[in-house]
C-alpha cells in the first residue's frame, strides 16, 4: 500500500466530491504547502453508499477492503489521473477555455468539467447537490464555473 501520510506544512485545502449519479460516494481534498510546493490528495470513501451502490461506484486506485477512513496520495491518484489531461495534450488549451482558466489546476480542471472516465461513470462536483447525467453526451458535456476567485479558494491562513 501507498505511504499514507500527509506532508509538511499545508496551508490549502480544497474539497470537492466524488459522485455516482445522484449520490456522492466520497470526497477529494487537495492539499498544498506553499511553503515546500509539495501536494497530496487525501481520498475519503462514503462506504455505504458505494456498498449499496455496487462495484460501479467504487473508486480507482483505492483498496476499499482495507476500511480506512482516508488514503493520501503524495502525488495524484488514479482517479485524478483518469480524469485529467496530461501535460503536452494537444487540445488542453481548447479544454482550458471552455472551463476559463488560464493554466492546468487538477482540481479545478475536474470541479469545473465534472470530468467522467471511460472506465466508471465517476465524476467530480464542488458540491454534492452538483448533480449531472454521466450516462449521457449532454450530461457530460456539463460545466460549472464558479463565481468566485478560485485562486483565493481553500488557503488555511493568510500568505
Amino acid at each position: 500500500m501507498a505511504d499514507n501520510t500527509r506532508i509538511a506544512k499545508i496551508d490549502r485545502i480544497r474539497t470537492c466530491y466524488i459522485m455516482y449519479q445522484t449520490e456522492p460516494v466520497g470526497e477529494l481534498i487537495h492539499e498544498y504547502s506553499s511553503i515546500t510546493k509539495k501536494e497530496d490528495w487525501v481520498i475519503r470513501p462514503y462506504y455505504e453508499p458505494i456498498k449499496g451502490l455496487g462495484y460501479m461506484a467504487e473508486i480507482p486506485g483505492v483498496d476499499l477492503d482495507l476500511e480506512l477512513d482516508e488514503y493520501i496520495r503524495q502525488s495524484p491518484p488514479i482517479l485524478v489521473t483518469q480524469r485529467v489531461p496530461p501535460a503536452g495534450r494537444e487540445d488542453v488549451k481548447k479544454d482550458l477555455a471552455r472551463y476559463k482558466m488560464e493554466r492546468m489546476d487538477k482540481f479545478e480542471y475536474m470541479c469545473r468539467g465534472h470530468v467522467v472516465c471511460g472506465d466508471n461513470r465517476l465524476y467530480i462536483s464542488r458540491t454534492p447537490d452538483d448533480i449531472i447525467d454521466a450516462n449521457t453526451k449532454e450530461g457530460r458535456m456539463t460545466v460549472n464555473i464558479p463565481d468566485f476567485d478560485t485562486e483565493e479558494y481553500g488557503w488555511v491562513k493568510e500568505r
